[in-house]
């Protein structure tokens, strides 16, 4: 389990909306540039890479917590006692490398749909960008995640 640094509340409010407006307006911003007179690209890829980072932050959750429980069961079955936490350091859940393949996936999906839908332009010339652009969002939303910037859901 890794723990990293606490992080500031406003950095990490910050760093959540940035990655929630930018996987959209990336999308957008390709769509435009790969498939101009196709309007299902335009709505298909901004909505892709949304549920890239929405379905991210759920599948961690749902990793990190069969993780955190798994882990916390099989210490204390084997005997060993967890250690404790300092007080500035936040714990950072397995599962954050969902991200990329999740990124990959709905940027071929997408990519996929405004190629076929596109007036023109190759599959590869279309398509190629989307998976490229999910792939550079989903590494670094990892990396935003693997930090601490990106905040684990914690259930209420």
């Amino acid at each position: 389990m890794r723990t990293v640094p606490e992080r500031s509340p406003w950095l990490v409010f910050a760093t959540s909306a940035g990655c929630l407006v930018s996987g959209p307006l990336l999308g957008s911003l390709l769509a435009r540039g790969a498939a101009p007179g196709s309007e299902t690209a335009q709505f298909v890829s901004p909505v892709a890479f949304f549920l890239a980072f929405l379905a991210g932050v759920l599948l961690w959750f749902a990793i990190g917590a069969v993780g955190l429980v798994g882990g916390g069961v099989w210490r204390l079955l084997s005997g060993r006692i967890p250690s404790k936490l300092d007080t500035t350091e936040e714990l950072v859940p397995p599962g954050y490398g969902v991200f990329v393949p999740l990124g990959v996936v709905l940027g071929l999906v997408a990519g996929g749909i405004a190629a076929v839908t596109s007036d023109g332009g190759s599959f590869v010339w279309i398509c190629g960008p989307h998976v490229l652009a999910g792939l550079l969002y989903g590494a670094a939303l990892r990396a935003l995640a693997h930090h601490g910037y990106l905040p684990f859901p914690e259930p209420s």
